[in-house]
């Protein structure tokens, strides 16, 4: 308070002394209420998002289909992932349950998805079409 660490907090004392450049500090972690996007991963988590349906959660492309199963093979993860994003981004309807797919932007340091026209209902309280995404909803669907 008033400028000094706070135990429990983020410049928790035991972590180390912010100010000798000999201590080399400490990792810790704090346990949030709610889940929140890193920014770190916030691009890998809208490629996975465009890849698994809003309402099934699965991966929105048949199993069976020979580009699929290609990209599957691909061993280096980043590389697979974009494949897999590459392959699946342009398609509006998943193949399991046949529902619309809605459009996932980066606004800052958060997620806005965008309802498609065909979608008969909108989740959630507004009817706006454009909507924050939560991260809590993210991790629901993935």
């Amino acid at each position: 308070m008033a400028g000094q660490p706070v135990y429990g907090g983020v410049n928790d004392p035991r972590l180390g002394d912010l100010h000798d450049k000999s201590d080399p500090g400490y990792f810790g972690h704090i346990d949030l209420a709610r889940p929140v996007y890193h920014y770190g991963f916030l691009d890998v988590t809208l490629k996975a998002l465009r890849c698994v349906c809003f309402h099934c959660s699965r991966i929105t492309v048949e199993d069976t289909e020979f580009k699929f199963k290609k990209a599957r093979g691909i061993k280096n993860r980043k590389r697979r992932l974009n494949a897999m994003h590459e392959l699946i981004r342009p398609k509006k309807r998943c193949d399991h349950c046949n529902g619309f797919q809605p459009k996932y932007t980066k606004v800052g340091l958060h997620v806005e998805i965008e309802y498609a026209d065909e979608m008969e209902r909108m989740p959630g309280t507004s009817g706006d079409k454009k909507q924050f995404f939560s991260a809590q909803k993210a991790v629901e669907i993935l």
